[in-house]
């Protein structure tokens, strides 16, 4: 790969983060939970520069029940299903 490539693949990289980074910030605005922080752009900008788009396929897990909770997810378009499984305090079966 020629060194004018390389750059292009970077250049091509940095105007896709940039657009997405707008996409993020715009769609922050839209959560209710994030309403007591809209007047704060910094902090907004903030939030939107550590998160990504992420896309799912139809039926994929996204988390799992028990997985380390590091993340959170804003569903943009579509829905998702959430299960919990629970354990009877009395038997220890999973219902």
């Amino acid at each position: 790969m020629s060194q004018r490539q390389e750059f292009e693949i970077e250049l091509t990289r940095d105007i896709e983060k940039h657009f997405d980074m707008k996409k993020i910030h715009q769609l922050l605005r839209m959560v209710p939970l994030f309403e007591p922080v809209l007047d704060d752009d910094n902090l907004l900008t903030l939030l939107a520069s550590r998160s990504e788009i992420v896309r799912f396929d139809q039926g994929e897990t996204i988390v799992r029940q028990g997985g380390e909770g590091d993340c959170m997810f804003v569903v943009k378009t579509g829905s998702v299903v959430v299960s919990i499984r629970f354990v009877h305090c009395d038997t220890g079966e999973h219902i």
